[in-house]
């Protein structure tokens, strides 16, 4: 009886109850391990996310690479054999792929969701080769499925994928420039491609009208383009298309353009405000619509195309007074020329070449704010 004094019998129950429970669960841990090796996948589906307007891989580009490597349809085959990790790094390998996740779901269906990268930019290299450039400065190879409706940038001094500091930091601002560019229907509806210098500045030209735009280096980017929106808005819209030559809002709190010269401002503002109009209804549509697909944006520019070409270039009428320009001290900016180098290579934009031109320079005061 003394012996039995000493043991403590509710140590041992509850000692033996957790053994009791711990083999269960090891029991229904074995049993589901099992089941689910000897269980068949059911089927695949495939989600594409991270491209908002860009389509560069498919559903099918990416069922023919798991079909790669299993070989085999997963369909009907053995969940244990089939191998998500080398499925997962084959995908990553894509060019266009930016994040690949594989898991089965309770059906024994085969879940695969796909990040893809979207390019942010177009780039023409000095030698006239093009190629694409993501959020995250990835160089990427254009596409025979599609070609984005992106800004273009031309004269990039690399093709190589190693790219030194010099030339890096220069991605870096061509990817800024363009980011803020594609958010703004204005900037989109107006620029037509960007230029890199050999000092690595920046010069555009828009669409529509004669001028060229010395925008410099990436600094004060937001800025500088408030000025370019306000030029447009406030300057061109009052003295015509033809008067200026080179606008240049590189330089701070001020925008310094020079003019053609005998220009007839007269003849020019009717047109002006019609494009104008034109530019402005077809920013407002952009803005409005927020559901459209790339195949309605390519329709929308061509339309806006279509609709700048047809407004008339004749005399208007006899009423238009022409506006004088006011009297303000010129400054010494620099008259900016242009040096962009053809390509052969297809685009969705035509690159543009305009020769160099003496003109007189004019700053333009706070009148226009």
């Amino acid at each position: 009886m003394a012996i039995f004094k000493n043991i403590n019998f509710k140590k041992i129950l509850l000692i033996t109850t957790w053994v009791v429970i711990g083999a269960g669960a090891l029991t229904l841990l074995i049993v589901a391990v099992k089941e689910k090796a000897a269980k068949t996948c059911t089927g695949l589906d495939i989600e594409i996310v991270g491209a908002t307007n860009n389509f560069f891989i498919d559903k099918k580009d990416i069922s023919d690479i798991i079909l790669h490597v299993t070989q085999t349809p997963v369909k009907g085959k053995r969940i244990h054999e089939i191998d998500l990790i080398a499925i997962e790094n084959e995908l990553k390998k894509d060019v266009w792929v930016s994040k690949a996740e594989l898991f089965f779901d309770k059906d024994g269906k085969l879940m695969v969701e796909v990040e893809e990268k979207e390019p942010i930019a177009r780039i023409f290299s000095t030698l006239g080769n093009s190629f694409y450039v993501d959020a995250k400065d990835n160089m990427l190879p254009l596409s025979n499925k599609h070609a984005a409706r992106l800004p273009v940038f031309t004269n990039f001094p690399s093709e190589l994928k190693v790219l030194t500091k010099k030339d890096s930091l220069l991605l870096k601002d061509i990817r800024n420039i363009s980011a803020y560019i594609t958010k703004d229907t204005f900037l989109m509806a107006m620029i037509d491609q960007v230029d890199i210098r050999s000092d690595r500045r920046f010069e555009m030209i828009p669409k529509v009208g004669e001028q060229t735009i010395f925008f410099g280096d990436a600094n004060e980017m937001e800025q500088k383009f408030e000025k370019i929106k306000l030029f447009y808005k406030k300057v061109i819209s009052k003295n015509g298309w033809s008067t200026y030559n080179t606008i240049n809002v590189s330089f701070k709190d001020q925008i310094v353009a020079t003019i053609k010269g005998a220009a007839d401002v007269a003849a020019d503002s009717l047109r002006t405000l019609q494009m104008m109009k034109a530019l402005a209804d077809y920013s407002a549509k952009m803005a409005s619509d927020t559901t459209r697909s790339m195949i309605q944006e390519s329709d929308k520019a061509n339309d806006l195309s279509m609709i700048l070409n047809s407004i008339p270039r004749d005399e208007p009428s006899v009423d238009t007074e022409p506006i004088a320009k006011p009297a303000i001290p010129t400054v010494n900016a620099p008259v900016v020329q242009k040096n962009i180098t053809k390509t052969n290579t297809s685009s969705t934009k035509n690159i543009k070449q305009k020769p160099p031109s003496t003109t007189k320079k004019q700053k333009l005061s706070n009148d226009y704010k």
